[in-house]
C-alpha cells in the first residue's frame, strides 16, 4: 500500500504546475526518502540521461519526451522503477517500469 502512497505522491510531481510549484531532483529525493521503506533515488549523469530519453523516444508508440535528466527511484523488494524525466531542473515526466524492461532500455541507450 506504502508504493502506491509512493506512486501518487510522484505523479503529483508531474501536474500541471505552476514555476513556483516545480518539483526540483533535491525536492523528489527529499520527499521520496521520507518513506518509511527501503528506497534510492539515483540520478543519471547529463549523457546518460539524454541517451535514455532518447532510446525510450525510440519506443513505440513514439511519446518524444523531453528531458536533461533523468532519476530513478527503486525500491529493491518491487519489480517496478519509477523513472522521472527531469527539464530545466524541473520534473516534466514520470514513467513506470519493471525492472526487466528497464535494463534493456539502458543496454538499447549505448551509454
Amino acid at each position: 500500500m506504502r508504493y502506491f502512497v509512493l506512486l501518487f505522491a510522484l505523479l503529483s510531481f508531474v501536474a500541471p504546475a505552476r514555476a513556483m510549484d516545480c518539483a526540483s531532483l533535491a525536492r523528489v529525493r527529499t520527499d521520496v526518502l521520507r518513506w518509511d521503506f527501503p528506497v534510492s533515488v539515483t540520478p543519471m549523469d547529463a549523457k546518460a540521461s539524454v541517451a535514455f530519453i532518447s532510446a525510450y523516444n525510440r519506443e513505440p508508440p513514439t511519446p518524444n519526451l523531453e528531458g536533461d535528466l533523468v532519476a530513478v527511484i527503486s525500491n529493491p523488494e518491487k519489480p517496478t522503477v519509477v523513472v522521472v524525466i527531469f527539464k530545466d531542473g524541473c520534473a516534466a515526466f514520470t514513467l513506470f517500469f519493471p525492472k526487466q524492461k528497464f535494463i534493456t532500455l539502458i543496454a538499447g541507450s549505448q551509454i
